[in-house]
């Protein structure tokens, strides 16, 4: 006997789906608390409560994103937070918290052409303040300081008060780029050998008539 086939999942099924996730993750946990116990060097109870929510609700892309933060801040735990991230985004690649978490991982490895490339995939089908931040700061350890700008900019205006990106906007304001300032460098350095050259010139040529002078002078 054949089996009827399954109904298709519908993207509003599917979102119904994340709210109810969401809703039971929070009745597990206060929002919040995981993030208490981090900043209080509570490591150890907030794994055990990561863990717990993850055994309870098993491996959706959020219990494993909350997984893996706790992972982020054990130095022994990054490969780990690193797979539950990978799963992560292959449940859900437009999953934020999961981008945002993969991104910071990336850049604490220095791997700067990865989180930029991450960040794009994020960004292609939706536009996140957090992201754009984050994508500003990864261009800007790249040396792309105009798209980093843009990045900030486009940011402020999802976000006027946040703070981190106005920060990154005014450093890149005052501060000039490598490469203009040397060329700055080089043309001063140009223009002041220049100078000083016509000047040794004129003064040698000068001693030179004295000494002509004289010596008809002296005939």
């Amino acid at each position: 006997m054949n089996k009827p086939p399954l109904p298709a999942v519908s993207s509003t099924e599917t979102e119904k789906s994340d709210y109810t996730a969401i809703i039971t993750l929070t009745s597990l946990i206060p929002p919040g608390l995981i993030e208490c116990y981090l900043a209080s060097n509570g490591l150890r109870e907030a794994t055990v409560m990561a863990n717990n929510v993850y055994k309870t609700l098993g491996a959706n892309a959020q219990t494993l994103t909350l997984l893996a933060t706790v992972c982020l801040e054990d130095p022994v735990a990054q490969e780990k937070a690193k797979t539950l991230l990978d799963k992560a985004l292959t449940q859900r690649p437009d999953y934020i918290k999961a981008v945002v978490k993969k991104a910071e991982l990336l850049s604490r490895e220095q791997k700067y052409e990865d989180g930029i490339a991450l960040l794009r995939n994020a960004l292609a089908n939706q536009s996140d303040c957090i992201l754009h931040r984050m994508l500003g700061d990864f261009l800007v350890a790249v040396n792309e300081y105009q798209e980093a700008m843009d990045q900030y900019s486009i940011a402020l205006s999802l976000d006027p008060n946040d703070q981190k990106s106005l920060e990154g906007m005014q450093k890149m304001e005052k501060e000039e780029s490598p490469t203009d300032a040397t060329q700055e460098e080089d043309v001063d350095d140009m223009e002041g050998s220049g100078e000083e050259g016509d000047l040794e010139g004129s003064d040698s040529e000068a001693a030179q008539w004295a000494d002509q002078e004289q010596w008809f002078g002296m005939q």
